[in-house]
This record gives structure tokens, sequence and C-alpha cells, in this order.
């Protein structure tokens, strides 16, 4: 049964035809969040599942949600699966779209919790109230902003036996904000890297390189253009390559197809 905390009710969806049926909020609930990222989009987290769903979590699908009366504002993406140390298996809570094997990871960033910016107070309680209950043995945070909720104070659960990791870093991601264009995205760097970057947009100039966009009608023709590319690139250093692994092609064929003709994505 749902747990009530006032009018914050707790619930916990571990089949994906609920996850599936939930789109709609999911994504109201996703435009209204300061923390909202590319790999918190429904549509990321339900093809991210469908590809590694069956090999990493089998039927571990755990989505957990908050409503406030009927209004959905907080999701936080889990799945439960499991590690072997020895003779023993491990249950492990991990964030969709992250605990694949280094040739097949999808390495998404900015993973977390959705907030609705109006949600009351008590949220994060209730939110991690519902991820204690889940039967796992480790929480496995991988790839977290830190100024994500997830390091509020609330956020913090310890049980016998259990262990919770707020944090698995690796490297920066970076961002580079393009919406006033790419002059202005230039001018906004120092003026080392402008030199350098026009320096290097000189050179390709001189060598023939020209810029192509793909569109609905050639998008599957220049993501192969790129698989090709990116394969023949680590094959020569004697790597398989991430688009040789096929659940990674998979992946990415769909928000392509999806985000391409509204320049959600860009090819």
């Amino acid at each position: 049964m749902p747990e009530r905390s006032n009018q914050l009710t707790s619930r916990v969806l571990d089949q994906e035809k609920e996850f599936v049926a939930l789109r709609p909020e999911w994504q109201i609930l996703h435009a209204a969040s300061p923390d909202a990222s590319t790999a918190l989009d429904h549509l990321w987290l339900r093809e991210w599942w469908r590809a590694y769903g069956p090999e990493y979590g089998g039927d571990g699908l755990r989505i957990v949600t908050v409503r406030h009366n009927d209004t959905l504002v907080a999701g936080l993406p889990l799945y439960l699966g499991r590690e072997r140390h020895g003779p023993l298996s491990v249950r492990v809570l991990r964030s969709i779209s992250s605990g694949e094997q280094e040739h097949e990871e999808s390495c998404a960033e900015y993973l977390g919790v959705l907030l609705h910016r109006d949600a009351p107070s008590g949220v994060v309680a209730v939110l991690a109230e519902a991820v204690g209950a889940i039967a796992w043995d480790r929480f496995a945070l991988q790839d977290v902003d830190t100024q994500s909720l997830v390091y509020d104070s609330a956020f913090d659960f310890r049980g016998p036996g259990r262990a919770f990791r707020r944090v698995e870093s690796r490297s920066p991601c970076p961002i580079a904000d393009l919406g006033q264009g790419f002059e202005s995205y230039l001018s906004s760097l120092s003026a080392n890297s402008r030199s350098q970057a026009r320096s290097r947009l000189r050179k390709c100039a001189r060598a023939g390189g020209r810029l192509e966009l793909a569109d609905e009608n050639n998008a599957d023709e220049i993501f192969a253009d790129l698989m090709t590319l990116h394969q023949q690139r680590w094959n020569q250093e004697g790597k398989p390559g991430c688009f040789g692994a096929p659940r990674f092609v998979e992946f990415h064929r769909a928000p392509i197809r999806s985000w391409l003709p509204g320049g959600r994505a860009v090819l």
C-alpha cells in the first residue's frame, strides 16, 4: 500500500507498462524541474530500460514517485540489479542509465531526481523513505550532479547491513550553451581557447571539410557514418568501440529518430 505523509503519497512502479503510462505526467514534471536533464527524460529512460534492462536489471525496475494530492511532484528512476561477490550476490539499487559494462555504457550525466519547482516541503524525506523500503543491499548513485537534491540531509538513510553511497564521481561533463549560436559561444571562451577553435576551423575549411546537419530523411545514413568513423578510430587502437555493442546502438537510435526532426537532437 502507498504510504502517506500529510498530503504526500509515495509509490514504487516496478512494471514497464506502468512507467510507459506515466509518460504525460513525467514529461510535465520534467519541464517543471530545475534539475531536469536529457538523461531524465521519459524517452531516454524508457529506451535505456528496453535496451539494457533485460541484461542488467531483469525484473528490477523501480521508479520511485511522490505525489502531492494527485500531482506528480517527484520522480527517481532506479533499477535493482545484482553484483557477484564470490559465491554471493549483492542487490544493488542504481540510477537508470548507469551500471553497464564499460564496453557498452551510455555514460549519461546529471542523473538524479526530478523535483517540481513548487513541490511542498517534506517531499525529499518521503522519497527517501520509499527508497529505504525497497529490498536492496547497496544503493549506488552514479554521475549525479553535486547540486542535486540527493545531497539534501533528508535524503540519507542507513539500516542494518545496508550501505548508501552518495555518488560515484567520475570525470566532469562540460556543457556548451549554443542557444545564441556558435559565434556567441565562441565569444564566451577565453582568448586562448577562442584562438585555438578558430585556427582549427580554418584548417578544416582549407582541407575541404564542411558541416552537414542530418534531417529525418538521411539520419540513418549519417548515423551509420558516425558509427563507422568511431569504430575505425577505436579499432586502430585495438579496442572494440562502444558502437560494436548491439545494445548501445539500439539505445541511441530511438532518441535520434524521435528528437532530430524537432531539433532536440543534432547529428
